[in-house]
């Protein structure tokens, strides 16, 4: 199945607006992710695997959470906070 995932954060190199990945059927967020980080090894300049899986990711506005399954043709928001407080 074909995914799209838009990044929406400072932490990640300008240049990667967005990434198409080609999962399998039964993948759901967790795995979008770390195939995310395996293609795009650049992808995390200045954060950790642990704070790129914890960003908040949205499909159609919705949060999801890392359990959550996928569907071919999704298009999903990564937002990366800027900091805690």
């Amino acid at each position: 199945m074909i995914v799209t995932i838009k990044f929406i954060t400072v932490d990640i190199d300008p240049d990667i607006a967005e990434m198409t990945l080609d999962l399998p059927a039964a993948a759901a967020l967790a795995d979008a992710l770390q195939t995310c980080m395996e293609q795009q090894p650049r992808i995390c300049r200045e954060i950790t695997a642990q704070a790129f899986v914890t960003s908040t990711v949205l499909r159609r506005s919705t949060p999801l959470t890392l359990s959550d399954r996928l569907v071919d043709g999704d298009e999903l928001t990564l937002l990366r906070p800027l900091g805690g407080g």
